[in-house]
């Protein structure tokens, strides 16, 4: 049977480009499972991820019918990691009693995917130029909805489908939060849009003028701001360095560059002292007195007697217990880490072995709140190094960090973004990624 006269070549081409396209799209919008199966999984599974399985059939018949297939293997180190973190994962699990997690594996298989098959569809440079027009366009109409969404919402005072509305918050009565698409919370619209700041700037001279750039920039400083998130505010400040760097104005950005990283810096100490901590003699009271002597909790050893005071909001004061609970158990398990999908029995074993008080089981926390914390303690430090090279690597591989000052402001911006963010179970993230080491292929053999 002759493939090639059934599935004619530039039809495959036309429709994996529109189903591209359309996953994008789709996922801005966050839809929940449209046809309620998989029982275990329904709560996870949307609408994208069946539009997902589609263009991975499609994709497989594009790449049986390609003859030249060189490109589609021909990946440098960064490219390598996604598959070397599957592989690490695999191999800490084992060393984890509770054997392979089979779901959190087919997870993360699912989720490289994403960034492998988009970076394979988007090396070719026709496919490439038109998924960054239509990405643009697709941006501008979705960001402006949601600001005017966010308008309508406070105008007429009601929450709907993009926006949260917050009754008796804390110091204000009522707080409309920007939640764009996705739930529950704003902060995956912030790192969306943060992603989407440097989309904008690796793409700054393709196919957008000058009014459209300053446009959508306007509109990521505003939405970003309306997300209420620490995420958001690190968006708001990498906006204005974007712009600055739009207008081309070298005193404004050296002026800028320290403001911008001292307000960073002031935030995440702020936010450690009076949101995760609520006071900060807490910050010296908040460890607690392990069982025996190899056990520890705190700030990297440290013993005391506890005497948290239970009356805090535990959201308030959870977030730092669950960045030290992860800290701890890393350290515990220092290389491989304690297994895929491991910290919600660490964060288990650490109210049943009193090291932290039996209060904070109310709710058994997924994950750590913070990239690098989950990580470390999930898959150890070489799992923790090998993600952090294949995120980091989009925005400062093949450059000096430290001389090339886009790629510092970037990272600097990623890594406090990550801190207070679990980011590795985004379909978006890869999705970017997958384009921007797309665009790093092409640019490397001047193909665009």
């Amino acid at each position: 049977m002759n493939f090639r006269k059934i599935f004619k070549e530039n039809i495959i081409n036309k429709s994996i480009l529109i189903l591209i396209v359309g996953y994008f799209l789709i996922e801005l919008f966050y839809f929940s499972n449209p046809l309620g199966s998989f029982n275990n999984f329904s709560n996870k599974i949307q609408a994208a991820d069946y539009l997902f399985v589609l263009i991975a059939f499609v994709f497989f018949i594009k790449f049986f019918l390609n003859k030249n297939k060189r490109d589609y293997f021909n990946l440098d180190i960064y490219e390598l990691m996604p598959a070397l973190f599957l592989l690490c994962c695999i191999l800490t699990s084992l060393f984890f009693k509770g054997g392979l997690p089979i779901g959190q594996l087919l997870k993360y298989f699912y989720l490289v995917s994403i960034f492998y098959v988009v970076r394979n569809i988007a090396i070719e440079p026709n496919n490439f130029k038109k998924i960054i027009s239509y990405m643009f366009n697709i941006l501008i109409i979705y960001l402006f909805i949601l600001f005017l969404s966010y308008m309508y919402a406070v105008i007429t005072k009601s929450p709907n489908f993009f926006v949260m509305y917050y009754d008796n918050f804390p110091y204000i009565n009522e707080l409309y939060r920007l939640k764009g698409g996705y739930s529950p919370t704003s902060k995956l619209l912030a790192f969306h849009l943060f992603l989407s700041s440097i989309f904008i700037l690796i793409f700054k001279d393709y196919f957008l003028n000058d009014n459209k750039k300053l446009f959508l920039l306007l509109l990521i400083f505003i939405l970003s701001f309306l997300t209420l998130s620490r995420a958001g505010f690190v968006v708001c400040l990498l906006s204005i360095y974007i712009f600055l760097r739009f207008i081309k104005s070298k005193y404004l950005i050296y002026c800028f560059i320290p403001i911008m990283l001292l307000s960073m810096i002031s935030l995440e100490i702020f936010s450690l002292v009076f949101l995760e901590t609520n006071n900060i003699n807490y910050l010296c009271e908040q460890t607690f007195q392990p069982n025996e002597i190899n056990q520890r909790f705190g700030w990297f050893g440290q013993e005391s007697q506890c005497n948290l005071n239970l009356d805090l909001n535990i959201y308030q004061d959870g977030y730092l217990i669950l960045k030290l609970v992860g800290i701890n158990a890393g350290f515990d398990s220092l290389l491989f880490g304690n297994g895929l999908g491991s910290y919600p029995q660490i964060w288990t074993n650490a109210a049943t072995n009193n090291l932290i008080p039996a209060y904070f089981l109310q709710y058994v926390y997924p994950l750590a709140q913070s990239t690098p914390v989950t990580l470390f303690a999930e898959n150890g430090i070489i799992g923790l190094l090998i993600f952090m090279t294949f995120i980091f690597g989009s925005v400062a591989r093949h450059t000096n960090v430290f001389r090339n000052l886009d790629t510092f402001i970037l990272s600097f911006s990623l890594f406090f973004v990550i801190l207070n963010l679990d980011i590795q179970n985004f379909r978006f993230l890869y999705f970017y990624l997958g384009i921007f080491y797309a665009y790093h292929y092409l640019n490397k053999r001047e193909l665009i």
